[in-house]
């Protein structure tokens, strides 16, 4: 058997800061759907407030919606956005990189203090299985520096069943980034 080098080892995992925190955390969300056939809307506030070795407050909104469309499609998007004020620990600041923000770049790749994205797509409109193209965009960084001109931003296609519960996508980072990323997730738009 052969000893580990270097190259063998995993990769950092990002260090948390050391601290002692109280705090609380609520959230809010509401869904909008009567028929499965038509206009689904859902959306979510959240807020949190800590105090102790590092005081800090975090608040997120979101909101997507899903629509058949003509042609036997479907359409669907989703925006959000989050702002942290006061001294935020490592652990509680935002990040942007996974599935579920910003396909097409690594997990947590980027990560700051304030932060948007979106998402749109257009799938067959068979529930049961689906095949969607999407795009993503998304920006995060210091707060007072909110730019919306030059987003990260990905393309790219997948497969979804039951609705969305189990999904599949083939992305690839299109503006600043250039590499593939396959996603294997639950909870898709759709």
């Amino acid at each position: 058997m052969r000893g580990l080098t270097q190259e063998d080892t995993a990769n950092t995992v990002l260090g948390a800061d050391d601290i002692d925190v109280d705090g609380v955390r609520g959230s809010f969300a509401l869904f909008s759907a009567i028929n499965p056939n038509g206009l689904i809307v859902t959306s979510r506030m959240t807020g949190e407030v800590g105090t102790g070795d590092m005081s800090f407050q975090r608040a997120t909104a979101s909101l997507s919606a899903g629509h058949p469309l003509p042609f036997g499609l479907a359409g669907a998007f989703a925006v959000g956005g989050g702002m942290t004020w006061g001294e935020v620990p490592v652990q509680r600041q935002f990040f942007l990189g996974r599935s579920g923000t910003l396909r097409g770049f690594d997990n947590n790749e980027q990560r700051g203090e304030a932060f948007w994205r979106a998402r749109a797509e257009v799938a067959t409109g068979f529930a049961a299985a689906r095949l969607a193209l999407f795009s993503d965009v998304g920006w995060i960084g210091d707060r007072d520096a909110l730019v919306f001109d030059d987003p990260f931003a990905s393309v790219g296609g997948g497969a979804s069943f039951l609705d969305g519960l189990f999904r599949a996508d083939l992305a690839r980072a299109a503006k600043r980034g250039s590499r593939w990323k396959l996603h294997l997730y639950m909870d898709g738009l759709f």
